[in-house]
């Protein structure tokens, strides 16, 4: 497995990997992908502006992380979405993805950051905290009814921001 960030210019030549990408994870997500506000065709011109650091096997795309070192509507860096390839699940990869981003930001002087997840999402819950992130909101209902959305921040270690 081969773990990279992707440069500004192969961003733009990943967009149909992208889209195949997040069309195979879209039903993993609460709600889909494709139901939301930003379906995938924005999400994929979206995240040419954001940090993306892909897991390869071989020219396979198994495994994505998107992430903002500012994101305006949150006042903060913010993971955005995480996914996995099915088949590739349960071995770390989605963990490792995570840990870069947080490498990434924390490389550039950033001691707060965010990331969130639904209480449908008990795995996604169980990885974020793992990683030091705690919860600081819920937002009843954001995501359906009875599916709550948690907003975590993961503060650097010493960090009082």
């Amino acid at each position: 497995m081969h773990y990279r960030l992707l440069s500004e210019q192969e961003k733009k030549s990943y967009r149909e990997k992208f889209r195949r990408f997040w069309e195979s994870v879209d039903q993993d997500f609460i709600p889909p992908l494709s139901k939301r506000d930003r379906n995938i065709t924005a999400r994929v011109k979206e995240y040419e502006r954001a940090n993306i650091i892909v897991a390869e096997d071989g020219a396979d795309l198994i495994g994505v992380v998107t992430f903002w070192e500012y994101r305006s509507k949150l006042k903060s860096p913010y993971i955005d979405l995480i996914a996995v390839q099915r088949s590739f699940r349960g071995r770390g990869i989605g963990k490792k993805l995570v840990k870069k981003a947080i490498k990434f930001l924390e490389g550039k002087g950033i001691k707060k950051i965010k990331i969130s997840t639904n209480s449908a999402n008990k795995k996604a819950q169980k990885l974020h905290s793992s990683l030091g992130f705690k919860a600081y909101r819920i937002k009843k209902n954001a995501k359906g009814k009875g599916i709550h959305k948690i907003y975590m921040v993961r503060l650097q270690a010493g960090s009082n921001a």
